[in-house]
């Protein structure tokens, strides 16, 4: 699967297909078989994280494994939207080995 940068010229913002957010379709990244799916940069290095996750014996620590209930109830409960908190927990998050 290849990833390509949309250079479609538009005025009309684009949602990230994964947190939703609008964006300038210059600041989405398209995916190479479907340009349909655009998404942010910020959630792009998340699915890297998680991609990175995915493949290392890392995982199967306890501690990984906390680390990745912690981040699945901040995204299922919308902190990291919050305008204060979300900003830190996304600071941490990007901070993260896991």
């Amino acid at each position: 699967m290849s990833l390509a940068v949309d250079r479609h010229a538009s005025s009309m913002d684009s949602e990230c297909w994964c947190c939703g957010s609008t964006f300038p379709p210059s600041q989405l990244i398209r995916l190479g078989q479907h340009p349909e799916v655009g998404l942010c940069l910020a959630c792009v290095g998340d699915l890297r994280r998680r991609a990175q996750l995915n493949q290392t014996a890392k995982v199967t620590r306890p501690i990984y494994q906390l680390g990745d209930q912690v981040r699945s109830a901040v995204i299922a409960r919308g902190w990291h939207r919050a305008p204060v908190i979300g900003a830190l927990l996304r600071g941490l998050g990007r901070l993260s080995p896991w």
